[in-house]
């Protein structure tokens, strides 16, 4: 893995180019994020739930068994939540909670290419994360 691991990933993927990228996002005001898409997918509290546990479960599994083969099914599962953001009928709440389960699945995706060895990959995983935490609003993600 050419010496790369998480902890040395600030510096693989360009610290300065990161660190340009962290603090616009860190002065940027969040997005609008209410939506009405015309026959949009009705988004509810549980759904959400269910798709955090999701994520949830993907990272016990890389926390239990390494992240081996989770980058597919992780890539898989980020692409339904990017659905749901493009095409749901959500109000304010919901478009956050949305954004902010995007962005925790980003991030996870981001390191499971990242061991895969697909750095490239997880950078742009990782700076897509990172917009979609600034658009939950959620400091404990933006950070």
């Amino acid at each position: 893995m050419n010496g790369l691991n998480r902890r040395s990933v600030i510096t693989a993927l360009g610290a300065a180019g990161l660190t340009q990228y962290i603090l616009q996002a860190a002065i940027a005001s969040p997005e609008t994020m209410a939506t009405s898409a015309r026959n949009g997918i009705s988004v509810s509290d549980q759904l959400l739930s269910s798709l955090q546990a999701t994520t949830d479960a993907l990272r016990q599994a890389d926390a239990s068994h390494g992240s081996g083969n989770l980058a597919r099914a992780a890539t898989a599962h980020l692409k339904v939540l990017i659905r749901l953001h493009r095409e749901g009928n959500v109000n304010e709440a919901t478009g956050r909670r949305i954004a902010a389960v995007t962005a925790d699945t980003a991030i996870q995706t981001g390191w499971y290419h990242f061991d895969s060895g697909a750095h490239t990959l997880a950078h742009n995983l990782l700076l897509g994360a990172l917009r979609a935490a600034q658009a939950s609003g959620d400091s404990r993600l933006r950070a």
